[in-house]
C-alpha cells in the first residue's frame, strides 16, 4: 500500500499541471475568440464573460516583467561602479606615473 501524506494541504504535482494545463488552453481559447470575431458584439461578449480569466493572466506575467526590469536597473547600476571603479584606478594610476 502506498504511503499517504499526514499533511492535508499536500497536493499531488499532478493537480497542478492540469489546473495550468486548463487555465492555458482558456487563454488561448480566449485570445483565438478575440482574433476571429470580426464585428464588435461577439468581442464585448467574451471581453465581459471571460475578464475574470485576464487578471490573473496579467498578475503571472508580471512577476517574470518585474524580475527583468529589476535585473536591467541592477546590471545598469553594476556596470556604472565598475566603471567609475576602474576610472578611479586609472586616474590614480596616472598620477602615481605623473609624480
Amino acid at each position: 500500500m502506498a504511503a499517504r501524506s499526514d499533511n492535508p494541504e499536500a497536493i499531488m504535482p499532478g493537480a497542478w499541471v492540469l489546473v495550468w494545463t486548463i487555465y492555458i488552453v482558456k487563454l488561448v481559447m480566449i485570445f483565438a475568440i478575440f482574433w476571429a470575431a470580426h464585428s464588435f458584439q461577439p468581442t464585448v461578449l467574451v471581453a465581459m464573460t471571460t475578464w475574470i480569466w485576464v487578471g490573473p493572466a496579467l498578475v503571472i506575467a508580471a512577476g517574470p516583467a518585474a524580475f527583468k526590469i529589476r535585473l536591467r536597473r541592477i546590471r545598469r547600476k553594476r556596470a556604472a561602479l565598475i566603471a567609475a571603479e576602474w576610472l578611479e584606478v586609472t586616474e590614480e594610476a596616472v598620477a602615481d606615473d605623473v609624480a
